[in-house]
């Protein structure tokens, strides 16, 4: 049913040879996670079990990024009608094609090409409509278009949301605002510097927010202002909080454990912070955290 190939080192030949083969025609889920050399991508179009593909993975691709055309042709495929989620990493990406598909879930990242153009596109595609999942990290997308695409209205079904290497605190403001039609579940923004910016817009959103299970910001470069400002977040539903990488220190950490925003959580991450003995202490001594069932 499911099938990862990370390397063909001196393996192409016979990788051609298994995706032909009619023993994978019961096949639901391709993932390969490695240069591929163009007898493999013409041997995918081919490839019997494409009828009944539910998900595919093509990433990293960066051997293809002067072959847009071969994934274009792919994923042009009539036979790809069932396919639910896409992952595509390091290529010029077809917002035409992949707007076609009927898709639940979408990533695009490593490098991928999408373009003012194409974002405008896959903003309009009726695929928006289906989507439940979308995560972008590093795509090439203007601002002002990224901006486009998550106004869009088709992305009502919108439930997880991540943005990695995509906004920074100025731009979030405007970003939640575009989304307060999504329910959104999940909302994550690894390596995006939001600083105490971003932070002031999630507070100042939280109105939209209070479906959200699950809040990643690991990497935001919020340091002690941007945890003092987002310790006043008041979430009621949220269980799952990472806040690795931020170098919030002992202030921060004080904030955080006096404030709203953390009273429901019961998975915390804060790795790769500067909480030292002082800030430790202010998290242990904290009253509103005893839901927590996992610290890290």
């Amino acid at each position: 049913r499911e099938l990862r190939i990370q390397s063909t080192a001196d393996a192409a030949a016979g990788l051609v040879a298994l995706l032909r083969s009619p023993n994978l025609v019961r096949l639901e889920r391709l993932a390969l996670t490695c240069p591929l050399p163009q007898a493999v991508v013409d041997a995918m179009t081919a490839c019997p079990a494409l009828d009944g593909m539910t998900s595919l993975t093509l990433y990293p691709v960066a051997s293809l990024q002067s072959r847009a055309a071969d994934v274009t042709a792919l994923l042009r495929s009539p036979r790809l009608s069932r396919l639910r989620e896409l992952a595509l990493g390091g290529v010029v990406a077809d917002a035409e094609a992949i707007g076609a598909l009927s898709l639940t879930s979408l990533t695009l990242s490593g490098g991928t090409k999408l373009g003012a153009k194409g974002a405008t596109t896959l903003a309009k595609a009726e695929a928006c409509a289906h989507l439940r999942t979308l995560r972008l990290a590093g795509v090439d997308i203007p601002d002002k278009e990224l901006l486009v695409l998550l106004g869009s209205p088709r992305l009502e079904k919108l439930r997880a949301l991540t943005l990695e290497q995509m906004l920074n605190g100025k731009k979030l403001a405007a970003a939640l605002d575009d989304l307060a039609r999504a329910a959104l579940r999940e909302l994550g923004f690894s390596a995006s510097p939001l600083r105490e910016e971003g932070a002031e817009a999630l507070v100042a959103a939280r109105d939209k927010l209070v479906r959200l299970t699950k809040l990643g910001l690991e990497g935001a470069a919020l340091k002690d202002t941007g945890a003092i400002a987002l310790a006043g977040l008041a979430l009621p539903a949220l269980s799952t909080l990472d806040l690795d990488g931020n170098a919030i220190g002992p202030a921060g950490m004080a904030a955080l454990g006096a404030g709203p925003l953390l009273s429901t959580v019961r998975d915390l991450s804060l790795r790769k912070n500067k909480c030292g003995t002082e800030g430790g202490l202010a998290l242990a001594k904290a009253k509103r955290l005893g839901g927590l069932r996992r610290l890290e």
